[in-house]
C-alpha cells in the first residue's frame, strides 16, 4: 500500500501505482491531485476542501471521508472531484445511523431446488377467486383482508396449483396502471435439479410480449408494434408522412438515447417525458398516455415472468420453472444500473389489502398518477412474510407481515407519486395497527411520533417498548463516550 499524508498548501501530487493508495489526512489548500491505482483501491480518510482539484482512478473501490464527524461536508470549498472506479464509489457522510454491527450470525443450509409457478391474472379475477369484494376492502373488513392473503398463499385458489402446505414463497406483482397481476408461488423439490429449466429472458421474448400487448392500433407497414410506438411519439404511421415529417426525429431520439449510460435507461427516459407531454397536451387520447404505459409494463412482465399473453388466454399462461434456489428470481439489469425510486411498507394482515385498495388504487392511481399527469413506470409488489425475530425489523406483524413495495423509474413525476405514498402511509387511518416504512429505502417522512403508534411502540418486556429497549442498548454501548453514531436520521427517529 502507498500511504500519503495530508495534501495541502497548493501541493501538486501525481501518483500512478500498481497498489492501493491511502491518504491519511485531507486534501486542502487549492491542491492539484491525480491518483491512479491500476490494481487496487483508493481511500482518502479526510475531506477534500479549499478549491482543490482532485482526480481519482482505481480498478477497485474509491472512498472519500472515512474519518470525521457525521455532519462534515466531505467535498467542500468549491473543490472539484472526478472519480472513476471499477468497484464502488463511497462518500462517507455518516459513521452509521442505527448503531454498530459487532456480530453477524448466518444460518447455513444445504443447497436445495425450487419449483416456481407464476400465474398471470387481473386484480378483479383475483378478488373473485378469493370471494372478496372491493367494497369489503374499502370498508376495512379484516376478514376480507385475511381471505385475500390466504388466496395468495393457496395455489389451489389463486391458480398456481401449489398447495398452501407446500408453498414457501408468496409474491403478487401488480401493474399499477391497468392492475394486471402475476402471482408467484414456490415449493421445494424432492432433489436438487441437475439441469434447471429457467432460461434467461431473451430480446425476442420481450419483442414478442410487447408486440402482443402494444399492438392494438395503427400499424406501420403492417407492423403493429412499431405503429403503436409511432402513435405514442405522435409520429405519422404512414410511410410518406413519416419520411416527410418525422425522419429527423429518429436521429434526435437516437442521439439522446445513446448519450445515456444504457440504451434501456435512454428509452425509459424518452417514454417518461413523452408520456407527460401526451397526458398534458392530448388528454382525450389515453392510449397515448397511461394506457400506453400499462400495455408496456404488462408486456415487460409477461416476458420477464414467462407468461406470454395470447397463448392460452388473454392473460397468458402459467410459467413453470425449476432450478437451484439462487437461480430463480435473478433478474439481469444493465451494468450501469437504472435510475430508480422505491419504498417499502410493512402492514398487518388485517388491513394490508385495504391499504392497497384504498390508498394505492382508489387514491394515488386516480388522483396523483392519472388526474395530475404523473405517470409511474414501475410496479407494486406484495409479499407475505413470517414475523421477524429481531428487535427492530420491519416484519413486526403476526401471524404474517405483509410487505408492499412500490418501485419505479426515477423521474420528477415518480418522486411526486412516492412522496404522496409516504404521506398517505403515515396518515393511514384504517382499522388495525399502523404501518411501518423501510428504515433506509428513501424514507424521509417517518419520525419519532409515528414510531410510537406502530408495533415498535407497544409494550414489549419489563414495562418497556421495543423503542425503549433500543435506546437503552445504544446508551449502554456508548458508555458515556461521544455519540459517534448520531445523525439527523437518529434525531428524527428520537433515538
Amino acid at each position: 500500500m502507498i500511504t500519503l499524508g495530508t495534501i495541502d498548501n497548493a501541493a501538486v501530487v501525481r501518483r500512478i501505482v500498481a497498489d492501493d493508495i491511502l491518504v491519511k489526512g485531507k486534501v486542502d489548500g487549492a491542491s492539484l491531485v491525480y491518483l491512479e491505482s491500476t490494481t487496487g483501491n483508493i481511500t482518502i480518510e479526510g475531506k477534500i476542501d479549499g478549491s482543490s482539484h482532485v482526480t481519482l482512478k482505481a480498478v477497485g473501490n474509491v472512498a472519500i471521508g472515512t474519518t470525521g464527524g457525521y455532519d462534515d461536508k466531505k467535498i467542500d470549498g468549491s473543490s472539484q472531484v472526478q472519480v472513476e472506479a471499477g468497484g464502488s464509489i463511497t462518500l462517507v457522510v455518516s459513521m452509521g445511523s442505527m448503531g454498530a454491527i459487532y456480530s453477524v450470525v448466518i444460518a447455513v443450509v444445504l443447497q436445495f431446488g425450487v419449483r416456481q409457478i407464476v400465474h398471470p391474472t387481473t386484480w378483479e379475477a383475483l378478488l373473485a377467486n378469493a370471494k372478496v369484494s372491493v367494497g369489503q376492502l374499502q370498508a376495512g373488513d379484516a376478514a376480507a383482508n385475511v381471505k385475500l392473503l390466504n388466496a395468495l398463499m393457496d395455489g389451489n385458489i389463486n391458480g398456481t396449483g401449489i398447495a398452501k402446505a407446500d408453498n414457501v414463497y408468496v409474491d403478487l406483482a401488480i401493474n399499477p396502471i391497468n392492475k394486471d397481476c402475476w402471482i408467484l408461488n414456490r415449493k421445494l423439490t424432492p432433489a436438487i435439479p441437475d439441469d434447471g429449466n429457467n432460461p434467461a429472458t431473451s430480446i425476442n421474448d420481450y419483442l414478442r410480449a410487447l408486440t402482443l400487448t402494444l399492438a392494438r392500433h395503427d400499424d406501420f407497414r403492417s407492423d403493429k408494434l412499431v405503429g403503436r410506438i409511432f402513435d405514442f411519439l405522435q409520429w405519422h404511421t404512414d410511410l410518406g408522412g413519416f419520411l416527410l415529417h418525422n425522419l429527423g426525429d429518429v436521429s434526435n431520439l437516437l442521439s439522446y438515447a445513446t448519450l445515456q449510460p444504457d440504451l434501456l435507461v435512454g428509452a425509459v427516459a424518452i417514454a417518461a417525458v413523452q408520456g407527460v407531454a401526451n397526458m398534458e397536451n392530448d388528454p382525450g387520447d389515453p392510449e397515448r398516455g397511461l394506457a400506453f404505459f400499462g400495455d408496456l409494463l404488462s408486456g415487460f412482465f409477461h416476458a420477464l415472468e414467462g407468461t406470454l399473453p395470447g397463448v392460452t388466454n388473454n392473460q397468458g399462461k402459467n410459467a413453470d420453472f425449476t432450478a437451484v434456489s439462487y437461480k430463480l428470481g435473478a433478474i439481469g439489469w444493465p451494468d450501469s444500473g437504472v435510475p430508480g425510486r422505491g419504498l417499502e411498507i410493512a402492514l398487518d394482515p388485517t388491513n394490508a389489502v385495504t391499504f392497497l385498495q384504498t390508498v394505492l388504487f382508489d387514491d394515488i392511481l386516480v388522483n396523483t398518477i392519472d388526474k395530475a399527469h404523473n405517470p409511474l413506470i414501475g410496479y407494486i409488489s406484495v409479499r407475505v412474510c413470517p414475523p421477524t425475530g429481531t428487535l427492530m425489523g420491519m416484519q413486526q406483524y403476526s401471524p404474517q407481515s405483509v410487505m408492499i413495495e412500490v418501485v419505479a423509474y426515477r423521474s420528477p413525476e415518480a418522486n411526486t407519486v412516492m412522496d404522496r405514498i409516504q404521506r398517505s402511509a403515515l396518515t393511514f387511518s384504517g382499522p388495525g395497527p399502523k404501518p411501518l416504512l423501510h428504515w433506509g429505502l428513501e424514507n424521509d417522512r417517518v419520525n419519532a411520533a409515528h414510531l410510537v403508534v406502530t408495533p415498535l411502540g407497544q409494550p414489549y418486556k419489563a414495562g418497556m417498548t421495543k423503542l425503549d429497549v433500543f435506546r437503552a442498548v445504544r446508551k449502554f454501548l456508548r458508555k458515556g463516550h461521544p455519540p459517534v453514531f448520531d445523525n439527523v436520521f437518529t434525531a428524527r427517529m428520537g433515538f
